[in-house]
């Protein structure tokens, strides 16, 4: 039991290891940014940033739910590493989850549960053989606890495959998106207002082409 314990454990510690958050500060947070807040009371609160405002920053929660916090009551903010598009736009965890599938997890889950009894049953019994006493606890202990991680990290690696493609395919729909784009749309707004003056330059262009033209005919009409 000890065994199983022990390896339970620094499963836990590797899993809660790659997690880590670091400390940003306010002009930092972007919308669709991860962050975990740690309010001026002792509260935490965790959600994907809505919309980051000079007197407050807007979080949503897995169910949705939205919920404004005073830049006033914030102590410390912590922040997942964000992700970002081809166009350095960010990506919510949200879009991610909608996107993900469970393809790789159940596979690698199945595969490398499977995988790891084998090898922990084989590990536990070469152990066993070299014990007099309590190999049957060592054998048990020794199969369980391989089985247990075994299956747990191969679960947390189809997993982050899982992620990784629903990123990918995000990335892509979004570059598929923008080939379909006016080129107008795309111009920034310097561009915007050069063309601007330039179709202002022809428009008078023409209308002082069209005054020259009816004051010719003004008096080639008085002439006859």
């Amino acid at each position: 039991m000890r065994y199983i314990i022990f390896s339970l454990t620094g499963v836990l510690l590797i899993i809660a290891g790659c997690a880590r958050m670091s400390v940003v500060q306010y002009p930092d947070v972007q919308a669709t940014n991860y962050v975990a807040l740690e309010l001026t009371n002792g509260d935490h609160v965790e959600g994907t940033v809505l919309k980051n405002e000079p007197h407050q920053i807007t979080l949503v929660n897995q169910m949705k739910v939205s919920s404004p916090i005073p830049k006033s009551r914030i102590k410390t903010i912590h922040r997942k590493p964000p992700i970002l598009d081809d166009f350095r736009e960010g990506i919510s965890e949200e879009e991610i989850r909608m996107k993900k599938t469970s393809k790789n997890s159940m596979f690698y889950t199945i595969g490398g549960t499977a995988l790891s009894f084998g090898t922990s049953f084989f590990v536990g019994s070469m152990l066993a053989n070299q014990m007099d006493d309590n190999g049957g606890m060592v054998l048990a202990g020794t199969t369980i606890g391989g089985t247990v991680i075994g299956g747990l990290l191969f679960n947390k690696a189809g997993r982050n495959m899982d992620w990784q493609e629903s990123i990918a395919r995000i990335r892509k729909e979004r570059q598929e998106k923008q080939i379909f784009i006016k080129p107008v749309e795309k111009q920034n707004p310097e561009s915007l207002r050069k063309q601007m003056e330039e179709e202002q330059e022809k428009g008078e262009m023409l209308r002082k082409q069209r005054e020259e033209l009816l004051r010719k005919l003004n008096i080639d009409s008085d002439e006859e």
